[in-house]
């Protein structure tokens, strides 16, 4: 039996769940393993443990003392993330796909990038190859992909709205509310 197939099955063996024929080979393995053995010491150790457990007594407003103690926190603040500098990045990179597939399917041909860029030039690639079918309607998706690029911006703008002006409103009302 490999260790592998032993540690698992440890759990079921100091309950002595385990089919006898089972039982038996991890009885083998523990006596010419060092690290199962020691591994089923701790088993056994954790399993004595549980079973010396004691129910604890709680007095009967525990809830409620518990409750007014959390309510009397503070509000931990939300950490200001840069989220200009990510949305600017998105903009100017989603732009530049769009161009250089736009500009690559007038020119005619596919472009030519250095060998370590292998996965983005297969993406370029299919991007290059979806522009050239659409090539008759090229102003159409150009127009397409700005409006697609707006609404990013515009939903970008919103998520940002709400994380830093209704988000924290909306925490402190339901704060309120629950006291």
């Amino acid at each position: 039996m490999r260790c592998s197939s032993c540690e698992p099955l440890l759990d079921r063996y100091v309950e002595a769940t385990l089919e006898p024929a089972r039982a038996i080979a991890v009885a083998a393995h523990l006596r010419s393993c060092r690290a199962c053995d020691a591994l089923h010491d701790r088993v056994r150790i954790v399993d004595a443990l549980l079973e010396t457990t004691r129910d604890v007594e709680l007095h009967s407003d525990f809830t409620g003392d518990l409750m007014l103690r959390i309510r009397a926190m503070d509000v931990p603040a939300v950490p200001a993330r840069p989220l200009l500098p990510l949305a600017a990045f998105y903009l100017v990179a989603a732009w530049v796909v769009a161009g250089v597939a736009i500009w690559s399917s007038w020119r005619g041909g596919p472009l030519r990038m250095p060998a370590a860029a292998q996965a983005a030039q297969s993406a370029l690639a299919a991007l290059v190859q979806a522009t050239h079918a659409l090539y008759p309607a090229a102003p159409i998706a150009l127009s397409v992909v700005a409006s697609v690029l707006s609404i990013d911006v515009l939903l970008f703008a919103a998520v940002v709205v709400f994380y830093r002006n209704v988000r924290p409103r909306l925490t402190a009302y339901l704060m309120a509310e629950s006291r």
